[in-house]
């Protein structure tokens, strides 16, 4: 299970969750909030995933990728196919880029940056609409391609829990050939009480919100262990995809091993 190969001709589907709430105004990281922090962690992954399967001037179609957002508003924000991304982004901005020189010195240089999902925040946290918009649009994708990977973004409890379980069974019932579809969950904030792949929820801290997403989270695959231990995460046989109280470092990280599938080119 878990082991179909992404082709163009059997594209792998990867479904970014996003908590765009009001609360992803606060600031986590280098002076920048939370939704700031994220939509540029995503951006980046997303052109390194189009810059890995290029061909010639185009990229494979290997991959599909959607964005949903949820908060005040709630909306799939973009979904289509690696060329879709490339051909249409929203905008392409310039950016610092710190690197090293030929002295080995540390120096900022111009980078042009693919925009395709801005920093977004306000309302509440309806995260099971997040996972029903998923619903459907895993429906409309071919059975037999490899199983999407959903990675749900977020950095606070939902506005209903029953409701997200709910949502969550209804992916789990999904009938896909290389298994159901997989939910990762990771959790950004700045508590010390960071946890990474648990295996049990005793390793939680009691923590009710890191609780919850412990238990909608899916126990990580044979075929992307490999992918997460060489980012360092040390992993069980019952490890979860999941990360508690992650920071931007985890996030990162978090988003490439969730993406692992993508990042490789192998057709």
């Amino acid at each position: 299970m878990y082991t179909k190969q992404w082709s163009s001709s059997s594209p792998g589907h990867i479904i970014f969750l996003i908590d765009q709430s009001g609360s992803m105004s606060d600031k986590w990281d280098d002076n920048k909030s939370k939704a700031e922090q994220t939509a540029l962690v995503l951006n980046r992954v997303i052109n390194d995933i189009i810059l890995t399967n290029m061909s010639g001037n185009k990229p494979k179609d290997r991959v599909r990728i959607s964005l949903i957002g949820y908060g005040k508003n709630k909306k799939v924000l973009k979904s289509g196919l690696l060329s879709e991304f490339a051909n249409s982004p929203l905008r392409i901005d310039k950016i610092k880029k710190k690197v090293n020189n030929i002295d080995g010195d540390i120096v900022s240089i111009d980078e042009e940056m693919p925009i395709f999902i801005e920093s977004e925040y306000g309302g509440g946290t309806p995260m099971h609409n997040a996972f029903n918009l998923a619903t459907e649009l895993i429906s409309k994708d071919d059975v037999n391609n490899p199983s999407p990977i959903i990675i749900n973004i977020s950095d606070g409890a939902p506005n209903n829990k029953k409701s997200v379980e709910n949502s969550v069974e209804k992916i789990n019932s999904i009938t896909i050939s290389d298994g159901v579809p997989l939910i990762f969950n990771i959790h950004i904030g700045n508590s010390k009480n960071k946890i990474s792949f648990p295996s049990k929820k005793d390793e939680l801290f009691n923590d009710s919100m890191a609780e919850f997403l412990f238990g909608i989270s899916s126990i990580v695959p044979n075929s992307l262990k490999e992918q997460a231990q060489s980012l360092d995460f040390e992993l069980t046989d019952e490890s979860r995809g999941f990360i508690a109280n992650a920071d931007i470092i985890d996030l990162i990280k978090f988003i490439n091993f969730g993406s692992q599938s993508a990042l490789k080119d192998k057709i």
